[in-house]
């Protein structure tokens, strides 16, 4: 998993910097209008920034007809222009070579940089701000750190036409290296321990050439100013800076990058789930936003074939999981036209001995698929129509967990129209799925109590070493619960731990266990 935190700042109803620990299984509770949605739609915010670089979005690359952000003046706080919108997210780069050239900013002759001190977290805070001069918001600002400390920083003028570059932090540990071999510069050693000395030091700032404070993908940085503030007396010198300058670019890059990729895995599931029509036809170019109303995971059912539909029957029917008593089938017909010759063969109305030209017809025949859901107790094939609510709504939660391999899935309200017994259920679902995927997390926005209550039941059974055969394990560290709740100044988000007991170690300030002991006694 390597997104670990999201801070905001003056975002919607968020004021001062509000952090968000995530854990594989994140849950979001609070009352309605409290402000829960506000993480999600800050993911959003952030694709459309770093996929786009689209600082004024309404409609969404994920959110389709769903989700509508309304632009700058909507998302910053109390709608007031003079506030900057600050977004910080912390990366696992444990597992990372960020000196690997070739792989960030796509320079193979160059090889890679050894650090001394690999870091083991990056952070990438941008920072969007109202333009008089543009009349429209600009991405004002992007800075990328590694282990706590602040290392680069690319600002934008107001007239956005001018982008700067600043080292904030020379002796970051990150900033002493080995290498790479310079194979491109004949007659030159390898650099040994390099201790970083450059033309960056106190305010300077070099301009860089880039359309943005956020670098294009795959390219390394473009150091206008470079020959004003620092002139080599020798070429190696010159090499040994075209050396330093490629690895900056790669240490700069790398965690945008990283940031970028996992944006683009996120799917969005909102609590408006779609039902398909009776003759479902998977979209032609199939589009993210289809997640949204949850009819991305029927086209799917009818695209991937038999595997995908074994996997959610598997949850569907089993008697430990949902137990629905449905299953998913998918027919495939041949279509065959009534007055065509093979027609005609077929029913004899022609004499045709070719054997193998009728072979050779029928394969040829176009295919067509339906989407049915068999009721196991009456043994009868319906139309999803034809079945209550519940499935309708469950199966887009089931096919996005299952078909999903990273990245964050975002699901508002799973427990919509659905029995309490497959809200338990969907935590087991949750669990699976993330102990199967390690780089795939849950980010639930949801008022289910049942669906709580089994995730603390797992972790009871956990510590206990009492878990059910075939159950999956939780512990307090894979999972987050967070609390919305509404104030004047705006929505207070806070973390409710639990204890390997599966006990709430902080009390709800107010909410759903309180509103079922007042009903208890």
């Amino acid at each position: 998993m390597i997104l670990k935190t999201l801070t905001l700042e003056n975002f919607k109803g968020v004021h001062e910097p509000v952090r968000i620990e995530f854990a594989p299984v994140t849950l979001l509770f609070g009352p309605n209008n409290a402000g829960k949605s506000t993480v999600v739609q800050a993911l959003h915010y952030a694709r459309e920034i770093f996929e786009r670089g689209n600082a004024d979005p309404g409609r969404t690359l994920l959110g389709g007809d769903v989700l509508d952000l309304g632009g700058f003046d909507s998302l910053v706080h109390n709608h007031d222009r003079s506030l900057p919108i600050r977004m910080r997210f912390d990366l696992d780069v444990s597992k990372e070579d960020l000196g690997d050239l070739e792989q960030w900013i796509n320079i193979p002759t160059f090889g890679s940089a050894q650090f001394i001190q690999p870091p083991s977290r990056a952070s990438v805070e941008i920072e969007i701000q109202w333009s008089d001069t543009l009349q429209q918001p600009r991405i004002a600002s992007c800075s990328v750190g590694y282990d706590g400390k602040a290392l680069f920083k690319t600002k934008n003028s107001v007239d956005g036409r001018r982008i700067t570059f600043q080292v904030e932090e020379m002796e970051h540990p990150v900033m002493t290296w080995i290498g790479p071999s310079l194979r491109v510069v004949q007659n030159m050693e390898p650099i040994p321990l390099v201790e970083y000395q450059t033309p960056f030091s106190g305010d300077r700032q070099i301009l860089i050439s880039a359309p943005s404070v956020l670098p294009p993908s795959g390219k390394p940085l473009e150091f206008s100013e470079l020959e004003m503030l620092w002139e080599p007396e020798e070429e190696d010198e010159r090499a040994s800076w075209q050396q330093h300058a490629l690895v900056i670019s790669s240490l700069f890059i790398a965690p945008i990058m990283l940031l970028r990729d996992t944006l683009r895995k996120f799917r969005y599931l909102s609590p408006f789930r779609e039902m398909p029509g009776r003759n479902h036809h998977p979209a032609r170019s199939p589009d993210e936003f289809r997640w949204s109303n949850g009819m991305a995971a029927w086209d799917l059912l009818l695209l991937k074939g038999e595997t995908l539909v074994e996997k959610v029957n598997a949850w569907l029917t089993h008697e430990e999981r949902l137990n629905a008593g449905y299953r998913v089938a998918v027919k495939r017909y041949k279509v065959l036209e009534v007055n065509g010759p093979l027609m005609m063969a077929l029913t004899g109305e022609t004499v045709l001995d070719d054997e193998e030209w009728i072979r050779d017809a029928v394969r040829s025949l176009p295919e067509r698929r339906q989407l049915l859901i068999r009721d196991q107790r009456r043994d009868v094939e319906l139309c999803p129509q034809d079945v209550g609510v519940g499935i309708s709504q469950v199966v887009p939660v089931l096919v996005a967990a299952i078909h999903s391999q990273a990245g964050i899935v975002a699901i508002e309200e799973p427990e919509s129209n659905i029995h309490p017994a497959f809200q338990v259920a969907l935590g087991d679902l949750f669990i699976s799925q993330t102990r199967e995927k390690s780089d795939l997390m849950f980010l639930v926005e949801t008022h289910s109590e049942h669906l709580m209550l089994r995730f603390l039941r797992r972790i009871r059974e956990t510590g206990e070493h009492e878990l059910p055969p075939g159950a999956p394990s939780l512990t307090p560290e894979e999972i987050a619960v967070y609390f919305v709740e509404p104030e004047e100044d705006g929505p207070r988000i806070h973390r409710i731990r639990i204890d390997k007991d599966g006990d709430f170690i902080d009390r709800w300030p107010r909410g759903f266990f309180q509103e079922r002991m007042k009903e208890l006694y």
